[in-house]
């Protein structure tokens, strides 16, 4: 895709995007856009790894309330918590 600037590569290959430097035009204020989204998607990516790994402290901070990946990303690591608490405490022998 001509003039994407290696955004196809990002879908397969990690975060080697860097959005160039913006003016202050509208091309400049999208390109400032498609950063700030490149940095939240390279931040919530480091996230799900960690999760991945098993460090369940690891958190995405919301944007907003309609921030729904953010929002799920809460939900998921609260689930994923009180569950590793639920096996402890059955492993514990405490089935009540």
């Amino acid at each position: 895709m001509a003039g994407t600037g290696g955004l196809e590569e990002t879908q397969l290959v990690g975060w080697p995007l860097e959005i160039p430097e913006a003016g202050t035009d509208e091309v400049g204020r999208l390109l400032t856009a498609m950063q700030h989204l490149v940095d939240y998607l390279r931040e919530t990516s480091n996230v799900a790894t960690a999760i991945a790994g098993g460090e369940l402290t690891a958190r995405v901070q919301p944007r907003s309330p309609d921030d729904a990946l953010g929002n799920a990303f809460v939900r998921m690591t609260e689930y994923l918590t009180e569950m590793g608490r639920v096996a402890t405490e059955i492993s514990a022998g405490n089935l009540a």
